[in-house]
């Protein structure tokens, strides 16, 4: 990375595979390339997105709670 702290900053990111699956890292980042974004706060923001779970699906409400209507 070609900007001050770049050096610092490209290591970070590369010891988010201490901490996360390493394709998920690599996934993330290489977006963030693409993006011409690649810093860390833009991989982290990816990353985020790839770990968060998958929303839960609805619950099926009992007749005796649903609203009439």
């Amino acid at each position: 990375m070609k900007c001050p702290g770049g050096d610092r900053e490209m290591v970070e990111i590369l010891a988010l595979v201490l901490l996360n699956d390493k394709q998920m890292v690599l996934a993330a980042v290489e977006p963030a390339f693409e993006a011409c974004a690649p810093n860390k706060q833009t991989v982290l923001n990816i990353l985020s997105r790839l770990i968060d779970s998958p929303p839960v699906p609805p619950l099926q409400t009992p007749q005796a709670f649903q609203a009439e209507g």
